[in-house]
């Protein structure tokens, strides 16, 4: 039987009991020549079963060591074996054993999608993980990884309706809802990063003078070095508060005018 990679890192699903999953106890031995001679042995059938087997146990354990590019090649061999057998119909006359190899094929696509995520090929994942979903619509793994990879591709919208179809299959899929609230946090992220770039173009399009116009003082005066702005900004100022004391200067001498001319009418009428 095919053996199924665990899942050592983001969000957990509930792996399905079965025991033809389990993590292969044994690890082969390094491949060599007296490996070629064996493989060549046997009918066509027996030959790729014993290549699939390799291969199956070799991915199984470069995933273990971390090396996933390797995993990857390792499965894809592994898968095209299997394929073979099905598409020259070698156990046409045996239903049962054709079963089994439907089985470790669409396992085969199982730990092929887990080994792009691992890889970060969503789009390798996404496929397939769709073709393990031909062999069963309802594999909540298959499932699974397909929301993980529209996620991690930032196709928010695609992968919002693959968790409802994950969760309309498999309500109690604690990972498929905390999935939902990842997505969440992404697109509000998303949306508060937009707005401050956009504010940012829009800033530096209101500072851009079109050359076609003649700049006004603001203008002129916003791009001048740093040090002259600085000596005019304190030249202003100084400008301000002579003008404020003159004009309060002039009220002063209004208001005592005021005050003589009403004190001249005043003796005026007396005489």
């Amino acid at each position: 039987m095919a053996a199924e990679p665990e899942e050592d890192e983001g969000p957990k699903i509930e792996e399905l009991p079965d025991d033809d999953e389990q993590v292969p106890e044994e690890v082969p031995r390094d491949y060599d020549a007296d490996d070629a001679a064996e493989e060549l042995k046997g009918t066509p059938l027996e030959q790729r079963v014993r290549s699939f087997e390799k291969d199956r146990d070799a991915g199984m354990k470069a995933y273990q060591a971390g090396d996933w590019a390797k995993a990857v090649e390792h499965w894809s061999m592994a898968r095209g074996s299997l394929k073979y057998v099905v598409d020259r119909d070698l156990l046409k006359d045996d239903p049962e054993a054709l079963a089994k190899v439907k089985e470790d094929h669409y396992k085969m696509h199982l730990n092929l999608a887990q080994g792009f995520i691992k890889t970060e090929e969503w789009r390798q994942c996404i496929e397939y993980a769709g073709r393990a979903l031909t062999h069963d619509p309802k594999s909540e793994k298959a499932l699974y990884r397909t929301c993980v990879a529209l996620k991690e591709a930032s196709r928010f919208g695609e992968a919002k309706k693959w968790i409802a179809r994950l969760l309309e299959a498999h309500p109690d899929n604690k990972a498929g809802k905390q999935l939902l609230q990842d997505i969440a946090r992404q697109e509000a992220a998303a949306k508060s990063t937009a707005k401050r770039s956009a504010a940012k173009i829009f800033q530096g399009m209101k500072d851009d003078h079109d050359l076609r116009l003649p700049r006004t003082w603001k203008q002129f005066f916003l791009h001048m070095p740093a040090d002259i702005r600085k000596e005019m900004s304190a030249i202003g100022k100084d400008i301000r508060q002579t003008v404020r004391e003159s004009w309060n200067e002039f009220k002063k001498f209004l208001e005592q005018e005021k005050r003589d001319c009403l004190r001249g009418c005043q003796r005026r009428k007396h005489d």
